[in-house]
């Protein structure tokens, strides 16, 4: 569901034909948390853990401050 935000990684996954088979069945984070809570994963509940640099906004520098 963040399809729509700007992802460069998206890209390399393109040209090296990575596959994502969640993505390719239209799965959505919700979705794929209601299908872990159903199969008793221990992380259906885990908040997301992308990498901080994800949360700096396009364009800008990235620095220690803006990391913490």
């Amino acid at each position: 569901d963040d399809l729509d935000d700007y992802r460069p990684g998206m890209k390399a996954i393109r040209e090296l034909k990575v596959r994502s088979p969640l993505q390719e069945a239209f799965l959505t984070k919700d979705d794929i948390r209601l299908l872990s809570k159903e199969m008793d994963l221990p992380t259906w509940n885990k908040p997301s853990n992308s990498c901080l640099a994800t949360r700096i906004p396009h364009g800008d520098k990235i620095t220690l401050e803006k990391l913490k």
